[in-house]
Parts: C-alpha cells; sequence; structure tokens
C-alpha cells in the first residue's frame, strides 16, 4: 500500500530522520529534535530554516545534508545545525517550507 508524502499545505506530521540516531519530527505546531536530549520547540518560534547538501572535504567526499534551524529561545535566538541523510533533503526541504514559506525555497 502505498502512502502519500505529507501535503505540507494541509499541516500533516512530518518526521526527518537525523545523524547518527535521532529525529526532526513535526506534530501539531511543535517540532521537536530527538537523539539524545529531546528539544521541543513551538512552530511560531522558529524565525528561519535552511536545508542544504553537505559540504565535501578532504575527510568525507559524501558528506550528509545539513538542517539548519533558528529559533526565539528566552530572550534571544538560538541556532542549531543538524545532519540528516541526503535522501531525507527533499522531505527537509519540504519541512522548511511548511515552517517558512520564505526559508524553504534555498
Amino acid at each position: 500500500m502505498h502512502v502519500p508524502p505529507p501535503d505540507p499545505q494541509r499541516g500533516e506530521p512530518r518526521r526527518i530522520q537525523r545523524l547518527p540516531n535521532g529525529f526532526v519530527d513535526l506534530t501539531d505546531g511543535v517540532l521537536t529534535v530527538g537523539g539524545g536530549e529531546t528539544v521541543t520547540i513551538a512552530a511560531r518560534d522558529v524565525r528561519g530554516v535552511i536545508a542544504r547538501e553537505g559540504k565535501g572535504s578532504l575527510f568525507s567526499r559524501h558528506p550528509p545534508a545539513v538542517l539548519e534551524i533558528e529559533y526565539a529561545s528566552g530572550i534571544g535566538v538560538a541556532r542549531t545545525r543538524l545532519l540528516i541523510p541526503v535522501d531525507e533533503l527533499p522531505n527537509a526541504r519540504a519541512l522548511a517550507a511548511q515552517l517558512d514559506p520564505a526559508q524553504g525555497s534555498r
């Protein structure tokens, strides 16, 4: 049975695998970053999201993709970079578009 991917316009739940062992999950307006200590961020606090390909180097010719999240935290802004598998990049870009349409196109 084929299950279609979540539709960003309808705000359906979305889960992305995170390296080395974790996940990024958007459900009911809450972004959860799991794997180690779990971080929960309200979607309204997200200031920007960028999903991009990783940069190759001498040590990594096939680097993982990167998901960058910027969000309000206390009185300031926190930024985090998460490594994700390259095959999760389209899902990460859809997540970015769902959270911030202006940033999702990058």
